[in-house]
């Protein structure tokens, strides 16, 4: 039965990203991390932004204490694989949430693609 941090660490592979699953924490740490380097994101000029976008801001948040709760994050985000970091947060941010709704769709490993295969098999029986 795959877990959110199987699925994650799935889905981040995909983008070429390696990260072990056990270094994944729960979703919703996932989600209190990326909402504090949004939220700093979102307040930086525009200026700024466009001085530091393309800049590698992982050691810096690493030291100002954004990474603390999911410290694997430094390493998938080091080196800003996709070149700018807004474009990198969101392709890392995406494979979380969307290994966040794969575990929702399938609770206990139900084989196939979630509810609605639920649904099918039940619908199949009557």
């Amino acid at each position: 039965m795959p877990t959110f941090q199987e699925y994650a660490a799935e889905n981040l592979a995909g983008f070429g990203l390696a990260v072990d699953a056990s270094e994944i924490p729960d979703y919703a740490t996932c989600a209190a991390v990326f909402h504090r380097i949004a939220e700093w994101w979102g307040n930086i000029d525009a200026t700024t932004l466009s001085v530091i976008g393309d800049l590698d801001l992982a050691p810096g948040l690493w030291q100002a204490g954004f990474l603390t709760d999911f410290p694997a994050l430094y390493n998938v985000m080091s080196g800003n694989p996709f070149v700018h970091f807004g474009n990198t947060m969101f392709d890392i941010l995406a494979s979380i949430r969307n290994a966040n709704e794969k575990a929702i769709e399938n609770p206990g490993g139900v084989p196939g693609n979630g509810v609605q295969d639920v649904i099918d098999a039940g619908n199949e029986t009557q």
